[in-house]
């Protein structure tokens, strides 16, 4: 008899298996398929971005609710969120001529 807890591990395993190549194709498709194309490297990246960002966000937070993969770590957050803090104040604080132009 196979030990309990025996397919949830191999979930997990493949939970991390899928997350990992879902990374290392959008970062292959960023870096390595993109080099021939560096004179239009700007419009390329974004269309990328908004199309396989959100496709790897639902995956993760997908496997996330599912229990199979583990949350962040409490410090990897902490540094998260005092970036995302720094950001805000900067931008929060920044002289006129150094706002974002989006707006």
């Amino acid at each position: 008899m196979p030990p309990r807890g025996w397919e949830e591990d191999v979930w997990r395993r493949r939970a991390h298996a899928v997350m990992f190549w879902l990374s290392v194709g959008y970062i292959s498709i960023l870096v390595a398929v993109m080099t021939p194309y560096t004179h239009q490297l700007d419009d390329i990246k974004v269309v990328v971005v908004h199309v396989l960002g959100p496709v790897l966000t639902i995956a993760y937070l997908l496997l996330l609710s599912l229990g199979l993969i583990d949350p962040p770590r409490r410090g990897l957050l902490f540094t998260l969120g005092a970036y995302y803090v720094a950001i805000t104040l900067s931008t929060l604080f920044a002289p006129k001529e150094c706002r974002w132009i989006a707006r």
